[in-house]
């Protein structure tokens, strides 16, 4: 949960796949505004950086491309 005025960056290993997912509230996440429902992939960056103005509820995947699940 993010509360107003909270900014937070993280680093993104090399060779894997963040997914964010906006639960509830508004984030300004890379410079981009998402608000409750939204999601972006990142791919090819190293970092993410989020900041808020109000109350937020966020989801973040770190996720191995190369997992065989079969």
């Amino acid at each position: 949960m993010l509360t107003a005025q909270d900014s937070i960056a993280h680093a993104l290993p090399a060779h894997r796949i963040a997914c964010l997912h906006v639960a509830t509230g508004e984030v300004m996440a890379n410079q981009r505004v998402l608000t409750a429902g939204d999601a972006i992939v990142l791919t090819d960056e190293t970092l993410l950086t989020l900041s808020t103005t109000g109350q937020a509820e966020i989801l973040l995947f770190d996720i191995n491309p190369n997992v065989n699940l079969g």
